[in-house]
């Protein structure tokens, strides 16, 4: 199972901002695939993939306004 968190680990202040994106991003986008594979298939067992999927995507938006300026706009 992916760790599911809200903080972010491994960031400190000297980190390069565009390190620092993409250690924040990387999680947050392996959680909303990871949950939108399960609610795809199975969203009528369990609501919580659902839920979850809705928080995960939710968290990544907010991380990618967060980062806007250092993301390659094709990405």
């Amino acid at each position: 199972m992916i760790r599911k968190s809200k903080w972010i680990e491994g960031i400190a202040a000297d980190t390069p901002l565009s390190s620092a994106a993409r250690k924040a991003l990387t999680p947050r986008l392996r959680l909303v695939w990871f949950y939108l594979k399960r609610a795809a298939r199975h969203p009528e067992r369990d609501v919580e993939y659902v839920h979850q999927l809705r928080v995960c995507s939710r968290r990544a938006m907010a991380t990618v306004a967060v980062f806007e300026s250092v993301l390659h706009p094709r990405r």
